[in-house]
């Protein structure tokens, strides 16, 4: 009887034994599916997103190509009317307004090629001052706004034509939210033993609160006009010399540290 009751335990234990074998196996390629299944969805997923930032870019470029290409056409049409015309106030405003118009195309081309170009550094030791000077020279300041530049310098072992992309873009973000009111621009350069620090400070209006988390991911502005990369582009450099860069506002405040020894 023992025996029996014994046999048939052993039995239904080996069946259920089996059972979980079993079970365990098809839990296994149904997992091993399901990771292949996510894999493929997400690879989807990203190649979908790739797609719509690229359309979304173009869109973008195309957009604010546009206008300054419209007002160019439109001088040209006008200068063509005057020919053998005197050089007058009415012609040197157009002409005033065509260089304008191409500054800002070749702008907005700078800073999509700056983003998708991944270049490496070519780092020298570089007066920051002169770096700073340089980007301001390139920027067309309104009478309304008045720079204040650092009295100091420092020499700092970095990408030249990199950091001045930063800061022009910077300059020029400045620009645009003092707008027509009277405003400053102050820039300073301070040195701990450790780190280089660049300070942008304006009297513009700042960023909304909600955006300061977002301010530098690719394609978000908050402009209607733009690509929504400079700040995403200024991050990118920053990160390439192995610094930081942070926002602030009361007043709006952009901070960039540099490590002493650049990565």
């Amino acid at each position: 009887m023992k025996k029996k009751l014994s046999e048939e335990l052993n039995e239904k234990l080996h069946e259920n034994l089996s059972k979980i074998a079993k079970a365990e196996s098809e839990l296994v390629k149904k997992k091993n599916n399901l990771e292949l299944e996510l894999k493929e969805k997400t690879k989807k997923l990203i190649e979908s997103e790739r797609l719509s930032a690229i359309g979304e870019l173009s869109s973008r470029v195309s957009h604010d190509l546009k206008n300054p290409l419209t007002v160019i056409k439109g001088t040209v049409g006008i200068l063509k009317l005057r020919k053998g015309m005197p050089i007058d106030d009415f012609v040197m405003k157009r002409l005033e307004l065509m260089e304008a118009s191409i500054f800002r195309m070749t702008h907005q081309i700078d800073v999509v090629l700056d983003y998708v170009q991944h270049t490496p550094l070519d780092k020298k030791d570089e007066s920051l001052k002169q770096i700073i000077e340089n980007s301001l020279q390139l920027q067309k300041i309104p009478e309304n706004i008045r720079v204040v530049l650092p009295k100091n310098d420092i020499t700092y072992n970095c990408d030249r034509v990199k950091m001045e992309v930063v800061i022009g873009n910077l300059l020029l973000n400045s620009i645009q939210a003092i707008g027509l009111e009277k405003g400053q621009i102050v820039i300073e350069i301070l040195e701990t033993p450790i780190a280089i620090t660049i300070i942008i400070q304006d009297s513009g209006s700042g960023v909304p609160n909600e955006h300061i988390q977002k301010i530098f991911e690719p394609l978000f502005t908050t402009k209607q006009e733009g690509t929504g990369l400079g700040l995403s582009s200024v991050q990118s450099i920053i990160e390439q010399h192995g610094g930081i860069i942070d926002l602030k506002n009361n007043p709006t405040t952009v901070t960039i540290t540099l490590p002493k020894r650049s990565s």
